[in-house]
């Protein structure tokens, strides 16, 4: 059955630090609610992470589409694990351009489904209680 591996502390810090850095640009930027985009590499170490350690992370609908939301591991088997970052298909790199619509969706899909909905991840929501994965169109508008 799949574990979660321990998970490096610096890693851990930095998915923290990225939810902090996300949440201040939307409370500082100019359009508010409008969320800071993602570097290509942030991105790639987010998905990196995820499948390194097996993070636990789950495909939710943010109103609009795709959303991805991830958890640092119980600190105690009993214990329910802790979110610690959300990632938006809008802030994807490449929907740079395009905030909504079928392409920025996909794009979205794309991106978390690899992670989100692995039979490993699957094995994780189910023992901490978390809805199965659906399919696509259950997370876009």
């Amino acid at each position: 059955m799949p574990t979660e591996t321990r998970v490096r502390e610096e890693d851990l810090a930095w998915l923290v630090e990225l939810e902090h850095k996300q949440r201040s640009f939307e409370k500082e930027a100019s359009f508010p609610g409008r969320p800071r985009t993602l570097t290509s590499r942030e991105l790639k170490r987010i998905l990196e992470i995820i499948a390194g350690y097996g993070l636990i992370c789950e495909m939710t609908h943010n109103g609009y589409g795709p959303m991805m939301q991830v958890y640092a591991p119980p600190p105690a088997p009993n214990l329910a694990p802790t979110a610690i970052l959300a990632v938006t298909y809008e802030q994807l790199p490449c929907n740079r351009r395009k905030i909504n619509g079928p392409d920025a969706w996909r794009n979205g899909w794309e991106a978390f489904s690899p992670v989100t909905h692995s039979a490993r991840n699957r094995v994780l929501l189910s023992r901490y209680g978390f809805e199965e994965p659906r399919g696509y169109g259950a997370y876009i508008c």
